[in-house]
């Protein structure tokens, strides 16, 4: 009797072992998934900025003189940024601006003494034909004994004079002469004159006339906006005006995305460029110099027209696994399920599903070895 007891419990050992064994050994071969629910809400999207202009009714236009040629810039303040009234634009190299000085009077000397010449020279032709005219009336008056061919001569020759002289009043010695190429001279070189003159009393620098905001060297000036205005900036994005309609809370990301700018879009169109949207800022913002930047972009959320599901859920651009379960008398069994689904592009973290996918759906995100589709799972926390 105690063997036969000692058989049966050995065998009912044996069973519960290799029951036990087995749904181990079937547990382990099956593929271990983990589950996520679509979500719905808003959409983190991204625009590159492809280019920036900044309007304000105050900007002001500094140009340096135009003695460049003879003297030579060792600094030019090339940086947009902010700046106070005062501060070096550009500084010269004034080791020779005496020599440069005592060239120019000498030009203006020279100028002036031409222009001079050239005036004294057209009031003595003036005075030399009205004298001319005078003698030529005198002549017929006195002349009894003229011929008729000497009084036509007489006539031919007044007449010519008098439109010599009709010709330089209209004109005029201020237009359309050699005097204008004089005058244009002498005011160039007194200009440059009074440039180096200015130049030299200032220690060689350009200093700015305002505090404001410096917007850079633009290759033959500067333009600075007044610290106390506002800015009105426009932008120009790769993305659709359609796409836009709907943002919330546009954000500007400045280099690394790290640095980020609140704004409040005013209106926008498309264009040419792209899409053209403006927006002010108030000169005073502290962020303002971070709008100056050469990489910008604009971040925004996007109201999704559907469900989000993270980009690698899927297995290829419309598909993705699901998890369903089917019962076997009292045994639940769960199996991964291939569905299409209808998909609009979203960003890089999630996609946008408009068709094919219910909120309820239990997404298979991520599993460790090959799926297939019916193929029995192990579902983990």
């Amino acid at each position: 009797m105690k063997a036969k007891v000692k058989v049966i419990i050995c065998f009912i050992c044996i069973i519960l072992f290799f029951t036990i064994a087995g749904s181990s050994i079937h547990y382990w071969l099956l593929p271990k998934v983990k589950l996520i629910n679509p979500r719905t809400g808003s959409l983190k999207c991204y625009a590159d900025i492809l280019d920036v202009d900044i309007r304000s009714e105050n900007k002001i236009s500094i140009a340096p003189p135009k003695v460049i040629d003879v003297l030579s810039p060792i600094y030019i303040n090339e940086e947009a940024r902010s700046i106070q009234e005062e501060e070096v634009l550009m500084r010269y190299d004034i080791s020779s601006i005496e020599d440069e000085l005592i060239v120019v009077e000498e030009q203006y000397a020279q100028a002036k003494d031409d222009l001079l010449s050239f005036s004294q020279a057209y009031r003595k032709e003036v005075l030399q034909l009205q004298k001319e005219c005078e003698g030529i009336k005198k002549e017929k008056e006195e002349g009894d004994q003229l011929s008729k061919q000497d009084v036509d001569e007489l006539e031919l020759r007044y007449e010519f004079i008098q439109e010599r002289l009709q010709l330089m009043e209209n004109e005029g010695i201020y237009q359309g002469t050699t005097y204008d190429i004089l005058q244009y001279k002498l005011d160039q070189i007194e200009m440059k004159r009074d440039e180096l003159k200015n130049i030299k009393d200032n220690n060689g620098e350009i200093r700015s006339p305002i505090s404001g905001h410096l917007l850079g060297w633009k290759g033959n000036a500067w333009e600075i906006i007044p610290s106390d205005s506002t800015l009105q900036f426009v932008i120009w994005l790769d993305v659709s005006v359609e796409e836009l309609e709907s943002v919330i809370n546009p954000l500007i990301i400045v280099d690394d995305l790290e640095k980020r700018v609140s704004i409040e879009i005013d209106s926008m169109k498309q264009s040419a460029e792209g899409t053209e949207v403006m927006f002010a800022v108030s000169n005073e913002d502290e962020n303002f110099p971070l709008l100056l930047s050469d990489t910008l972009k604009l971040e925004y959320l996007s109201p999704a027209s559907g469900l989000l599901v993270p980009s690698y859920a899927f297995v290829s651009d419309s598909c993705l696994y699901i998890a369903e379960n089917i019962w076997n008398g009292n045994k639940r069994i769960d199996r991964a399920r291939l569905i299409e689904v209808k998909v609009i592009p979203g960003n890089e973290q999630y996609w946008i599903v408009t068709d094919g996918l219910i909120d309820s759906a239990n997404i298979i995100s991520n599993w460790d070895r090959e799926l297939n589709d019916g193929c029995e799972i192990a579902i983990e926390p």
